[in-house]
């Protein structure tokens, strides 16, 4: 978990200031696509590891790791989609390499939601619920509003990709409504 509380931050940090104000390119809204894909794949496998071995080390940190991701995610929000002076939907071959990326993108985050579920009786058995429910509310939050914005630059794809965010839209739900139960 070290490696996604530490160095995923930074990389956030360096991928926002190498983008900058002008961000509206189709290379840089596909490179924050897979920097969000990657980030998902990584906090997957934090989730994952841990174990009943190292609940008091990492098993308080799953909360705090989906905290950051949510963080990770508004921060290409807002430097991607927001910090543009006149944001314009993508031609059709731009919004087909935009619409691959994110589909890619929702099966990583499907993955991760399903192991934040998977994770759910670890997390009653060591009361560990009450640190993931917010983060996994604030996920979900930042992951529509992310999704939006790029829905919102394809409008030829509009349909696909609107469609592969309905899955995850229902993976996100159940994971607060289970770690709300």
């Amino acid at each position: 978990m070290k490696f996604f509380s530490n160095v995923l931050p930074v990389a956030g940090l360096a991928l926002t200031l190498f983008l900058g104000a002008s961000a509206q390119k189709m290379t840089d809204v596909v490179r924050s696509i897979h920097f969000v894909t990657d980030s998902a794949q990584s906090l997957e496998q934090d989730i994952k590891r841990v174990n009943d071995g190292d609940v008091d080390n990492e098993g308080k940190l799953i909360g705090q790791d989906i905290h950051t991701f949510a963080e990770l995610i508004i921060d290409q929000l807002k430097t991607v989609f927001y910090d543009v002076d006149d944001p314009m939907p993508f031609g059709d071959n731009n919004a087909q390499l935009v619409l691959d990326a994110f589909q890619q993108s929702v099966t990583a985050e499907k993955a991760t939601f399903q192991a934040i579920i998977d994770k759910h009786s670890f997390a009653v058995q060591y009361l560990l619920v009450g640190g993931i429910v917010q983060p996994v509310r604030e996920l979900r939050a930042a992951l529509e509003a992310y999704a939006g914005a790029v829905i919102s630059l394809v409008p030829t794809e509009e349909g696909p990709a609107g469609d592969a965010f309905k899955d995850l839209e229902d993976l996100l739900e159940a994971a607060v409504q289970a770690y709300e139960s």
